[in-house]
């Protein structure tokens, strides 16, 4: 937020205070001169007449509270409005669907120029029907309401935070991402020296398919869900199993490979399911508020 803006609201509330704290004092004076009552009887009120003229004072006090949790503007979210962008993902953030965009014409890029250029779309969707959500300021919050359904958040967080915060989380699975293929490369190195082959970046695309299509299946991560690496093991091998059969049939010489050596095969199940483990604690840890 600009520093004439900051100090402008400071004085602001400053003024309003101190108008909300005399009022108690000024009215009964006024209401004396007025109607000739001395003021030692207009003082002399029940005690609730007071607290109706301190009311004022008391909602200042608690719009300044809400108004210091609000995180407003912070004035460096500039996504620019000429260039054209391609959905790339999302991230689920104070329980908002937010989508995150890339140029177009970097699509294809490395992940360290594709992460200093994303985008979060301005129009957010509810994460319950995927509706587009209406955006409301208000005085003391923001509100983000969907028209199709019941979903209705009330945030203290002004809208560009909300956008920074997404993409600074984007940008963290991104590095994520990086990471783990610097794993697969390193796994296929292992391999190589374990078991005497020549594996190189075919292969590399396979496996990384193979552990791509096992976390995309829903049901798989809706059964491992909130369970710990040893509960999760007999839930995964099932569709490892039936994973590696199905693509079995499509790059038969690699996965056969891998059928056919039975301790490759538990190598690899191990490592998948250590990666996956991770990666799923860390989406679950990149969507929460």
């Amino acid at each position: 937020m600009d520093k004439k803006l900051i100090i402008e609201k400071a004085y602001e509330n400053i003024i309003s205070g101190i108008i909300n704290a005399i009022l108690p004092i000024v009215i009964p004076s006024i209401y004396s001169n007025i109607t000739n009552t001395p003021l030692k009887a207009i003082y002399e009120l029940p005690f609730y007449i007071y607290i109706l003229l301190f009311i004022p004072l008391i909602f200042w006090i608690i719009r300044i509270l809400i108004k210091a949790k609000m995180e407003e503007g912070i004035g460096d979210y500039y996504p620019d409005y000429n260039t054209e962008y391609d959905n790339c993902g999302h991230v689920i953030y104070k329980d908002i669907y937010w989508i995150v965009q890339i140029p177009k014409d970097l699509r294809g890029n490395s992940i360290s120029i594709i992460k200093n250029h994303l985008n979060v779309s301005e129009e957010p969707k509810c994460n319950k029907c995927g509706t587009k959500l209406e955006f409301t300021k208000h005085d003391m919050w923001y509100t983000w309401k969907c028209v199709n359904c019941d979903f209705v958040k009330r945030i203290l967080i002004s809208p560009d935070r909300l956008y920074s915060r997404v993409e600074k989380k984007y940008e963290r699975w991104l590095e994520i991402k990086e990471e783990e293929k610097k794993k697969m490369i390193k796994l296929i190195h292992i391999i190589n020296k374990k078991f005497e082959t020549s594996y190189g970046k075919y292969e590399l695309k396979l496996l990384q398919k193979l552990k791509d299509d096992l976390l995309q299946n829903k049901e798989l991560v809706n059964e491992i869900e909130n369970k710990n690496k040893d509960e999760i093991k007999p839930l995964f091998r099932k569709y490892y199993y039936k994973e590696l059969r199905n693509k079995t049939k499509i790059n038969e010489k690699f996965y056969n490979n891998i059928e056919n050596n039975i301790e490759l095969k538990n190598f690899l199940e191990e490592f998948l399911i250590d990666d996956i483990y991770e990666e799923l604690e860390f989406v679950n840890l990149i969507n929460h508020d």
